[in-house]
């Protein structure tokens, strides 16, 4: 499989899960429904506003996602979407499988860098973009929570 034809199933993958979010949410609203102590009418008051708060911080978060990347790249495109999430979700992905210990923050930034670079070969990126794109994922880092932050 070419690395391009990799790239769009990855690219369909997410949508996919999406997709299977939004089915495995309307399948637990139903069996909710079904097995709910409460009046029927008051069950779909309270599940009509539970959908209507999830679609809003959908697009809330989706409107932030098209910022960043119009931030980044200078315009929105679904395939510069796909691409910041794909480097997003490779990076949490990699901080996932570290070893913990060492310095948290240095390992995070040369896996930002690391991920961001291997995202623009073969893209027309220029290095101002690139640049802003691992600045803006830096400047997300977290510091990795203990059990006594709990």
């Amino acid at each position: 499989m070419t690395k391009s034809a990799g790239s769009f199933m990855h690219g369909k993958g997410l949508a996919a899960g999406t997709l299977g979010l939004l089915v495995a949410s309307s399948i637990g609203a139903a069996l909710g429904v079904m097995f709910a102590p409460k009046a029927g009418k008051e069950t779909r008051g309270e599940l009509s506003e539970k959908a209507r708060r999830l679609a809003w911080r959908f697009k809330r978060n989706r409107a932030e996602l098209q910022e960043s990347v119009k931030d980044i790249f200078g315009k929105l495109s679904e395939e510069l979407e796909q691409a910041y999430l794909q480097v997003r979700g490779e990076v949490l992905a990699q901080m996932d499988a570290l070893a913990p210990g060492g310095d948290a923050k240095m390992a995070y930034n040369d896996v930002v860098k690391t991920a961001v670079t291997a995202a623009a070969k073969g893209k027309k990126w220029t290095k101002t973009q690139i640049d802003k794109f691992i600045s803006h994922l830096e400047s997300e880092y977290e510091e990795p929570k203990t059990s006594t932050d709990a």
